[in-house]
């Protein structure tokens, strides 16, 4: 993922399911969630709840669609 950047997101899409797996391949990538929050000024000010690292070959499996629902992610290579 090198200079490469993905924005906050939910999985929440119709047709994905309770499941989503993501699959790292090439340089190490941070992902971090926070809470889902509706308004443009409450997310500049959201904290990250939980963040990981992600290797090459390391797969992440969030399951349930509560996860969806309330927390957004974030993927990027840098902390």
């Amino acid at each position: 993922m090198e200079r490469q950047k993905m924005s906050f997101h939910s999985d929440s899409e119709k047709g994905l399911g309770p499941v989503v797996a993501s699959l790292s391949l090439g340089s190490p990538a941070y992902i971090h969630f926070r809470p889902l929050a509706l308004e443009e000024r409450a997310k500049q000010q959201c904290q990250y709840v939980l963040s990981l690292v992600l290797r090459h070959g390391d797969v992440l499996i969030m399951e349930g669609h509560r996860v969806q629902i309330h927390y957004e992610q974030v993927f990027s290579s840098e902390t």
